[in-house]
């Protein structure tokens, strides 16, 4: 019961919220669904580096220290004679490797083996195994390189282009030059501009940048002596983040300092949930964020006299409106973005959007071609096992003159 009441209580409240925001003619909550799906996009791409970190992870212990840990022990087990490049190694091999024991890591613990003498006959043997698994494991490393070069290639590509949806630039520089403009980048622009259904054409336009979209939808054209602020996005935002003017307070100018305002703003985004790892992006992930914005494109209740806006209309949900996303102060219906003349015609498209399905396509390769390095990284495993398993049967027998057997020796 006192849940229902305070349930109650609190619809009573945001009820009354949003209808003080419609008479003092603001912005009220109306883009939350539309800046969630800008809030997935921007978890996913803001850290174009993340994905390399994680692959990084994953591969640990890397495949390049197996094949040492088996070069080492066909090293030690053999003789000058039976060697030739490997026998070179032995010089970057660390000294523990040729002292009186080695030492193995082995999770928290550190097996220590007695070293071997490569004249006894079971040494001998040993090493003509462990030299076969050594010519094996170099032929499954070279193949794992060869996939690992082509990853590095591949994600290379998908962080430029996370730069570029997110800023317009593949620097990934947020600026004034992120918004797009009839005159060019950087010129003095007005939020209709970069906003509305007439901009764009063959040039530059609605969707240049992921930062030019989510001011489009969050911020009004307000400026200095305006007492109006924006919670169109879910939060209240005060004028000065989200707000189209200068830093003098001329009206319907640039966003003066986005470099700064935009993280605030994205500040402002709900935590994502539903993934593991949520923002760290994968080909499924980008794609699904772009299935939700197609979903939401064109959803708005559109009773304006042009119905032909509406299919590439995002925001500004709440009656009719005509498409300008002008942003004018005491208009709610027009705190929005219109991909028109982007999208029909000859316009130049959804950069941001194309950026990211070009970044997924580079992503789903890179992703395949990550499994095969796992199974690769498997194999050296398996291999380097081996390699230990038949160094280990070499010292029966032969350790009991010299050193425990190596079982018995640990160290934490």
């Amino acid at each position: 019961m006192v849940l229902q009441t305070l349930l109650r209580i609190h619809n009573l409240l945001f009820l009354c919220l949003a209808v003080f925001g419609v008479m003092m003619g603001m912005p009220h909550d109306e883009n939350i669904p539309q800046f969630k799906v800008f809030c997935t996009i921007f978890g996913l791409i803001k850290d174009p580096d993340q994905r390399i970190r994680f692959l990084n992870e994953q591969l640990a212990p890397t495949p390049e220290s197996l094949l040492s840990e088996i070069e080492k022990l066909a090293v030690i087990t053999s003789k000058t004679d039976d060697l030739t490049e490997e026998r070179q190694k032995l010089q970057k091999i660390d000294q523990n490797w040729t002292a009186e024991e080695i030492v193995r890591e082995d999770g928290l613990k550190a097996k220590k083996f007695p070293a071997v003498d490569p004249d006894l006959p079971q040494v001998r043997l040993a090493a003509k195994k462990i030299r076969r698994i050594m010519r094996k494991a170099e032929d499954v490393i070279r193949e794992f390189r060869g996939k690992a070069q082509e990853v590095v290639r591949l994600d290379g590509g998908a962080r430029t282009e996370f730069k570029k949806a997110l800023s317009g630039d593949a620097n990934g520089k947020i600026s004034q030059s992120s918004f797009a403009s009839r005159g060019g980048a950087g010129a003095s622009t007005r939020r209709q501009d970069a906003c509305s259904y007439n901009a764009g054409g063959t040039t530059e336009g609605p969707g240049k940048s992921l930062v030019n979209d989510v001011f489009c939808l969050c911020g009004s054209a307000g400026g200095s002596s305006s007492s109006e602020y924006s919670s169109a996005c879910g939060q209240t935002m005060t004028e000065t983040d989200v707000r189209w003017a200068s830093s003098t307070g001329t009206d319907n100018a640039l966003p003066a300092n986005p470099e700064t305002t935009f993280p605030t703003i994205m500040g402002k985004c709900p935590n994502q949930v539903g993934w593991d790892r949520p923002n760290l992006p994968s080909a499924a992930k980008l794609r699904r964020a772009l299935a939700d914005f197609d979903a939401l494109l064109g959803k708005t209740n559109f009773a304006g006299s042009n119905p032909d806006r509406k299919a590439y209309h995002f925001g500004g949900g709440h009656g009719s409106t005509d498409g300008s996303c002008d942003g004018k102060t005491g208009d709610h219906q027009k705190v929005c973005v219109n991909y028109l003349k982007v999208m029909a015609g000859n316009g130049p498209g959804i950069s941001w959007k194309a950026a990211i399905e070009k970044a997924a396509g580079e992503l789903e390769e890179s992703e395949r071609l990550s499994v095969e390095m796992n199974n690769t990284k498997t194999q050296l495993e398996l291999l380097a096992e081996s390699a230990w398993g038949i160094y280990e049967g070499a010292l029966t027998g032969y350790s009991e003159q010299s050193a425990p057997h190596p079982k018995e020796s640990k160290s934490n």
